[in-house]
């Protein structure tokens, strides 16, 4: 028997080296590791939630796939049963942030019914480079998706280095999520 109630699977995307694991890694453990290598076979983290929401703990499932990652083979199926999105850009590189279309597109192949949060991490980076995205840009974006897919989206901005912004992207998205996943419930 588990003292869970239910189980949410949380899908991180983004392009190489924007963050996605070292947030996931924060989340769990708290910390931040430096020398986080490229996800080759995807990670898994598993945690126990107990948000002020939650009538009891749920069981979130942190999923991020592997370097090459497509709505593909093996990945279909996990695909199906994502209940979040979790869209990461670095702050310092442009390109990173063009790229979040595609990266949507991917998940939006096998589904749309679940809650999407931008995140622009590497906030920490901001003073030492010249040029940065703007928060505007990725509240904007995030308003966007909001009104064109008609799902519940989010933005924040974010250090998995320092820690600064995580603990309140990940309350508030599992939130959305849990009350996404009633919503969807009590529709069909």
């Amino acid at each position: 028997m588990t003292d869970y109630g239910r189980a949410f699977k949380i899908l991180f995307l983004g392009d190489s080296a924007t963050g996605k694991r070292s947030i996931c890694e924060r989340i769990v453990t708290g910390e931040f590791q430096p020398e986080v290598k490229t996800t080759m076979v995807g990670n898994i983290s598993t945690i126990k939630y107990e948000g002020n929401a939650q009538e009891q703990p749920i069981k979130l499932i942190l999923w991020t796939p592997p370097t090459g990652f497509g709505p593909h083979g093996r990945y279909a199926e996990a695909l199906r049963s994502i209940r979040g999105l979790v869209l990461v850009y670095d702050v310092t590189h442009e390109r990173t942030f063009e790229n979040l279309p595609r990266w949507l597109d991917d998940a939006l192949k096998f589904s749309t019914d679940f809650p999407i949060v931008i995140v622009g991490n590497k906030i920490d980076l901001r003073d030492s480079v010249t040029e940065t995205i703007n928060p505007e840009r990725g509240r904007e974006y995030a308003e966007q998706i909001s009104s064109e897919l008609n799902v519940p989206t989010i933005f924040m901005e974010t250090s998995a280095k320092t820690g600064e912004n995580i603990h309140r992207l990940f309350s508030e998205f599992v939130d959305i999520v849990t009350l996404k996943s009633k919503w969807s419930h009590e529709r069909k």
